[in-house]
């Protein structure tokens, strides 16, 4: 998938989005927010800093859920685990508590959506939501490979 492909993934995504969900997504004070959330935990290196933003614009996308994006904040990061929760609350208060039901809901129509798709859906899906971060993570980076 190059640049062009998945900017059309991504506006797909965005479309489905409801209303204030995309409004919240593209005033980009989320990024704004993590840059704040990071000044707060000095400890976060830069690979670290760019995948809670990957994690949290696919998230905002409604193309992972809810509890996928809380364990990889909790789980994946590589810090003590009372800092990933603490950074996770901080993420939490600021950008999702008032999206929750909206990015729920258009996960769950995104997922059925793949499921009547490809009969079962779920190897597919899977393999295309990789294949995408990877992407995503190839061009947030600026072209560098992770």
């Amino acid at each position: 998938m190059d640049k062009t492909q998945l900017q059309q993934k991504i506006r797909e995504y965005y479309l489905k989005l409801p209303a204030s969900a995309q409004a919240s997504f593209s005033s980009l004070t989320w990024v704004e927010t993590l840059n704040g959330v990071f000044s707060k935990y000095l400890i976060l290196s830069e690979d670290q800093k760019q995948e809670i933003i990957t994690e949290t614009m696919l998230v905002l996308l409604g193309i992972i859920h809810l509890e996928e994006y809380e364990n990889k904040i909790l789980n994946g990061l590589g810090v003590e685990k009372e800092v990933s929760y603490k950074i996770l609350v901080d993420i939490d208060k600021a950008i999702l508590v008032d999206l929750r039901n909206d990015l729920t809901e258009v996960f769950n129509k995104n997922v059925a959506e793949a499921t009547e798709e490809d009969g079962d859906g779920k190897e597919s899906e899977e393999i295309y939501h990789k294949d995408l971060l990877e992407n995503i993570n190839f061009i947030t980076s600026g072209g560098k490979n992770t």
